[in-house]
């Protein structure tokens, strides 16, 4: 088959070591776990891996029950991508578009400007530039 290559439980064991080593090293972050984004399973025909959005919320479900008890908190770019328009995919996976980088990177900042208490208005113009001028991630 084409199941998932790491284990649910394998996976739930590697996000509370990788936790705690953060909070370790960290001890005062305010630690944002990013949810995967959904895929285009349509775009994987003939595809000799394929990813399917029902693993990818289920193992979005395993980080949420496994890091909420730990004070973790989320962004979920699943839902963000769930609803993201063809255009803003640059293949079944990535969203290395003008469109996917508005839409993806967009819900980070705000995510973080929201978590962090940062009137997003406020951001300095060179960090809000990476965001208009998507060139500069790109590396066009």
């Amino acid at each position: 088959g084409d199941e998932p290559f790491t284990s649910p439980a394998f996976y739930a064991e590697t996000l509370v070591k990788i936790h705690n080593r953060l909070k370790q090293i960290f001890p005062k972050a305010k630690l944002v776990f990013a949810l995967s984004t959904a895929v285009q399973e349509e775009k994987y025909i003939g595809e000799e891996y394929k990813r399917y959005n029902s693993d990818i919320r289920a193992y979005n479900e395993i980080a949420i029950k496994t890091l909420t008890p730990l004070g973790e908190e989320f962004d979920d770019l699943y839902s963000v991508s769930e609803s993201a328009p063809k255009d803003c995919y640059s293949d079944p996976t990535h969203f290395n578009t003008l469109a996917g980088i508005k839409r993806i990177g967009g819900a980070v900042v705000d995510c973080l400007c929201e978590k962090l208490n940062i009137d997003r208005g406020m951001l300095a113009e060179k960090e809000a530039e990476l965001f208009t001028i998507p060139e500069k991630i790109l590396g066009n």
